[in-house]
């Protein structure tokens, strides 16, 4: 296709492109004409058949005799044929638009769903999954959205219907894969989405069965009995109950047995880790960033924390669920602490979007300007990274309807417009444990059950802290679990201070944090230190500091907004065990 040739996507609003410039398609019924044309592309249409399919039960008043007038209106939009590549043509008893396949993203769509679909039926698992991603890479949200008329009606029932299908069969070879942990947050939207679609169910509770969650897999299974029941009063689907017989029999045979090798998968996103216990978490971020091509601007989420409470893990995870969503760019930057220079990008999706072919403008305000104009009209999903303070937000927000931006900061940010605020916390004991035991090797926590208790304990449910004292162990499997245990026996400092790899401490998380407060926070942040961990009362602190209560009221509700402290009720709080202990320890 010829770089100058026009290039249609109606998978989402309407557009068409020449080169890099965006047409004005028009009024509505002229953008549904042009959808009908496209609909039966290099296929002729009568008349009749292109009014009733736009207009519908309420024709012009000069019925057919309407269609030459936004025709010409078409012709001149698109331009010459030798130019544009599509040519639309008057021929006996009608119309028929000329152009390339290529040229149109819903075309390309069903042909990549089909081709998907036939490497499937052809044994080849990997061709499958690759083309059934490259396909749904493509969708941008409803077909033809907001245009008038039954046959685009039609055609958005009949695109959603191949959608959801290639949905359901990507993941069918997510889970062939071994990737039943990682469809479980996409499986609970799509199975809220779409309650009537029996397929997803049925995928969901074989993913909660392959985590060896079979009671939840069952509850799943009762609720979706409990609706059908209820608003039609019939059971289930034959397939549904299979699922469900199979997994009150633990039958790995019908459920199928995860297998052995793993797809490399194209993104520009960093590699994920492994993330536990954040279902409800992930789910939320997945749910406020759906792709939404008819909203007013960017969709914002928000994840904050403690420091080393695992946001980066979340947003990379979620990123990478909903990059197929995402056509255009998916890029990450790291902002860092407030400062003059600009993010740290860590894709070359920056650089591709806005800095090709000129040097970068002098000036952060200016460097921002030049990000925003260069991702305009782009289809973007940008994670920003351990974001510092609200203008770094502001200053970065893509204009363009249909973004998603997922912002990670260890403080309460006050981002002027966030959809969803995700308040992350320590893991609880289960998910820590087996965190842990992942990462040091389950073999080797088998037989030492209750020592890796004791340290994912010692951890307080930190991710970051799980993974220091992991790497320390696998590079010392000589040493026995207890060993480990027995070093943190002391608790406090003693933990902190065995918490490092070469890449770091966990110290230097905290340190980072404190280094951003304000003096007589800190002041506040290290008197704190002196105090029982558990229960702060703020008269407590105002002793400690030495200052009145009043403004060493306002330091610690500052703090919590670092999210060094939580709250635990009218002027209390406490702090982290590991938080604690580096407040003890830090010196003035």
């Amino acid at each position: 296709m010829a770089p100058g040739n026009v290039r249609f996507a109606a998978l989402g609003c309407l557009r068409a492109q020449r080169g890099d410039q965006a047409l004005d398609l028009g009024p509505a019924r002229q953008q549904a004409l042009l959808g009908a044309l496209l609909c039966q592309l290099n296929q002729p249409a009568t008349p009749e058949a292109l009014l009733a399919g736009v207009w519908g039960d309420d024709p012009p008043p000069t019925g057919v005799k309407v269609l030459p007038t936004y025709v010409y209106r078409l012709h001149r939009l698109l331009g010459p044929p030798d130019v544009s590549g599509v040519r639309i043509e008057g021929v006996r008893g009608g119309y028929v638009l000329h152009a390339d396949d290529g040229t149109v993203d819903a075309v390309r769509f069903e042909r990549l769903v089909r081709d998907g679909q036939q490497a499937r039926r052809n044994g080849q698992p990997d061709r499958a999954h690759q083309l059934l991603r490259d396909a749904l890479a493509l969708w941008d949200g409803e077909p033809y959205c907001g245009l008038p008329g039954p046959l685009l009606e039609a055609q958005r029932r009949r695109l959603t219907e191949y959608w959801l299908t290639a949905m359901e069969e990507r993941i069918e070879l997510d889970l062939a894969a071994g990737d039943a942990r990682a469809t479980l947050p996409e499986l609970r939207v799509l199975c809220a989405d779409h309650p009537g679609r029996e397929r997803f169910t049925g995928l969901l509770m074989t993913a909660l069965y392959r985590c060896g969650r079979q009671a939840e897999a069952l509850d799943v299974y009762a609720r979706a009995r409990q609706q059908v029941v209820e608003q039609l009063g019939v059971e289930p689907g034959l397939e549904l109950r299979t699922v469900h017989e199979a997994v009150l029999r633990g039958a790995d045979d019908t459920l199928g047995a995860p297998v052995v090798g793993r797809r490399p998968v194209g993104c520009t996103l960093p590699r994920g880790v492994d993330l536990l216990g954040r279902d409800e978490e992930l789910a939320a971020v997945l749910g406020a960033l759906r792709p939404a091509p008819a909203a007013a601007g960017a969709r914002v989420c928000v994840v904050d924390g403690m420091p080393g409470v695992g946001k980066t893990a979340l947003a990379v995870r979620a990123a990478r669920l909903l990059a197929d969503g995402y056509r255009t760019a998916r890029c990450t930057a790291t902002c860092g602490p407030a400062r003059p220079r600009p993010p740290r990008w860590t894709s070359p999706t920056h650089s591709a979007c806005c800095c090709a072919g000129s040097a970068s403008p002098a000036g952060a305000g200016a460097r921002a300007a030049r990000w925003r104009s260069g991702v305009g009209g782009k289809r973007l999903l940008v994670v920003l990274d351990d974001v510092a303070g609200s203008q770094q937000v502001e200053a970065l927000l893509p204009g363009s309807a249909g973004c998603g931006v997922l912002v990670t900061s260890r403080r309460r940010l006050t981002v002027s417009r966030p959809d969803v605020v995700v308040p992350l916390r320590p893991l609880p004991a289960g998910p820590a444990r087996d965190l842990l035991a992942g990462l040091v090797g389950d073999a080797r926590a088998a037989d030492e059950p209750f020592t890796v208790d004791t340290l994912a304990r010692a951890c307080g449910g930190l991710p970051a802290a799980l993974g220091y004292l992991a790497a320390r162990l696998v590079h010392r499997p000589q040493w026995p679990l207890q060993e480990m245990a027995r070093r943190l026996a002391g608790g406090g400092r003693v933990v902190l201070d065995e918490l490092y790899a070469d890449d770091g401490a966990l110290a230097g998380a905290f340190a980072v944090s404190y280094a951003q407060l304000a003096d007589a926070d800190r002041a506040t942040f290290r008197a704190l230190g002196r105090l029982p961990a558990e229960v702060i009362d703020v008269r407590w602190a105002a002793v400690a500091t030495g200052r009145p209560l009043t403004p060493v009221a306002a330091s610690m509700e500052r703090l919590l907004d670092a999210n060094l402290v939580e709250s635990t009720g009218t002027n209390r709080y406490r702090m982290h065990p590991l938080v604690h202990a580096h407040a003890a320890g830090v010196r003035d």
